[in-house]
């Protein structure tokens, strides 16, 4: 009973049930055509999206700054989404990580070398 109220409330309001239970406004639209991209990975309130000419595009929740796509990044490859941190590997095979770094998650070991692919975990990349 109190949750039909609360979606009632809601719907009185005019917010989506979405709106009313994330923990942050979205800060970012989805891209047009979301079903054209060739790669999407959604983290725990943001997702990202590869689109056809390699630019990576975010949306969602930005509270660690894992939507900041880098404006040098480029054109990327792969992209991952973590928890609260986003990793896309360019095109020249360079691995970068940004966003919340509360376990190191996003500190790219010197000398890496060449990557082929990521997977941005809860507090973790490998």
């Amino acid at each position: 009973m109190i949750t039909v109220l609360l979606l009632l409330l809601i719907l009185i309001a005019g917010q989506s049930i979405a709106e009313a239970t994330s923990p942050t406004t979205p800060s970012a639209a989805a891209p047009v055509n979301p079903s054209s991209s060739p790669q999407v990975s959604s983290g725990e309130f943001h997702t990202c999206a590869i689109t056809t000419a390699g630019i990576l595009r975010c949306w969602g929740s930005n509270s660690s700054g894992q939507m900041n796509v880098p404006s040098n990044l480029g054109t990327v490859s792969q992209g991952s989404t973590g928890n609260q941190h986003t990793c896309a590997i360019t095109t020249a095979g360079i691995l970068r990580c940004w966003g919340s770094n509360i376990s190191g998650q996003t500190n790219v070991p010197s000398g890496l070398g060449t990557v082929r692919q990521v997977s941005a975990g809860g507090f973790h990349t490998c």
